[in-house]
């Protein structure tokens, strides 16, 4: 108890300075109130979709019970948000470029409170699907847009560290989120993350009048247009780099999610922990380092040194089942690896120098998102399959990520 109390407070003390920090560098890059109100705007409808996150799995085994079919009906719905979200990020590309930012963000946002809703009206675990069905296609809606926007505002030579930044906005909103959220699910009830989440979804909307009148010049979402044959096999690598990536992660989310509920025994409370910590927190550090070091170092370089630093950790989760051991474990995998995602982003606008950026990260993230919706129902299966053997399912699920190499040298 009195090592999870210091990990609270340094949790929080680290969380305060990185939101401080993030919003006084958006301030030197310029364009501060957009910026700032677009940071905001994100971090706001990420924290409640990463609020309601701890309570989702045992409301479901509320609803179910048996340990292998909630393994099954988990993976059957992450593979289910993931297609939602992959859907939204076709569509939300091709929005960007053709109707322009301001209105993709608008579109994206303002029907959040529906999914919700559902989660807290539901009484058996398809009202949980069908909400995070919506949220799934409106969080890939939002991808899009919102890229564009940074890439656009952000000047080339800091866009490493802007990109760092700005995706703290989401990042460190699954910090804090899942905390409150697992806290909430203990003390008060699992349904009341979805009651708080519901009010918060609110908040974002007299933000868009801003973001609206600011931003509503930019009629084609991005300045440039689709072209040339190396742009276009770039863009194919880039599309087969996510696509490796999100198989990799989506069989990643069930795996952890099963060892920690049932290898550790964890509460709805220690997974927000674990989850804020491991992962939030981890991740968050990644993005200003990595996104110093994107803006001045090789981009490639720095994105295989991370993927290969990355694995061997992430293999030794399955010899420490002590909650402990875990976090470390997780939060090395998360900050090694994430340490590339800025100096990704950077080198995608780079690259696509000739192409409309609304339609490469639209795609570029759908292909993640085809991995995700595969990757999930293998990582269910897998457990399903080797649960008595946990190694050889983590060691299938990192064999993608490797995989990614492969694609990152091909880039021109």
């Amino acid at each position: 108890m009195i090592a999870k109390g210091k990990l609270k407070q340094s949790f929080y003390r680290i969380t305060s300075q990185l939101i401080e920090m993030s919003l006084h560098k958006l301030r030197i890059l310029g364009h501060i109130p957009v910026v700032w109100i677009l940071w905001s705007i994100s971090f706001l409808i990420v924290f409640t979709v990463s609020l309601c996150s701890p309570s989702i799995p045992y409301i479901i085994r509320k609803f179910i019970g048996e340990e292998l079919v909630v393994a099954t009906v988990l993976g059957y719905l992450n593979s289910t948000y993931n297609l939602a979200r992959t859907l939204g990020n076709v569509v939300g590309g091709v929005l960007t470029d053709r109707l322009g930012v301001a209105r993709v963000i608008m579109l994206s946002v303002i029907p959040f409170p529906l999914s919700y809703l559902l989660y807290l009206i539901s009484n058996n675990w398809y009202y949980i699907l069908i909400g995070e069905s919506i949220a799934g296609i409106l969080l890939g809606l939002s991808f899009p847009p919102f890229n564009v926007a940074i890439a656009n505002l952000i000047p080339k030579s800091s866009r490493g560290i802007g990109y760092g930044l700005f995706n703290l906005s989401w990042i460190l909103s699954q910090i804090l989120a899942p905390l409150i959220g697992g806290y909430l699910s203990d003390n008060v009830s699992l349904k009341y993350p979805f009651l708080l989440s519901l009010v918060i979804s609110l908040i974002p909307y007299p933000l868009m009048l801003y973001i609206a009148k600011s931003l509503s010049v930019d009629k084609e979402g991005s300045r440039i247009s689709l072209g040339g044959l190396d742009v276009k096999r770039d863009l194919l690598d880039f599309c087969a780099i996510n696509f490796l990536n999100g198989l990799s992660n989506g069989m990643t989310i069930p795996l952890i999610t099963m060892f920690v509920m049932y290898e550790l025994s964890a509460s709805v409370s220690d997974m927000g922990l674990i989850f804020s910590l491991s992962w939030g927190l981890a991740t968050a550090i990644a993005q200003v380092v990595g996104g110093k070091l994107a803006d001045r170092t090789d981009r490639r370089r720095l994105i295989m040194v991370c993927v290969l630093l990355s694995i061997p950790p992430y293999l030794l989760i399955p010899f420490f089942p002590d909650l402990l051991y875990f976090m470390v474990l997780m939060s090395l995998v998360s900050l090694i690896g994430n340490m590339a995602s800025p100096a990704y982003s950077a080198w995608l606008v780079d690259k696509l120098g000739g192409s409309k950026l609304g339609k490469g990260f639209g795609l570029t993230s759908a292909a993640f998102g085809i991995g995700s919706i595969l990757g999930p129902a293998l990582g269910g299966a897998l457990w399903y399959l080797f649960k008595l053997w946990t190694l050889l399912p983590f060691l299938i699920a990192s064999l993608p990520f490797l995989g990614t190499l492969i694609f990152v040298l091909h880039v021109r």
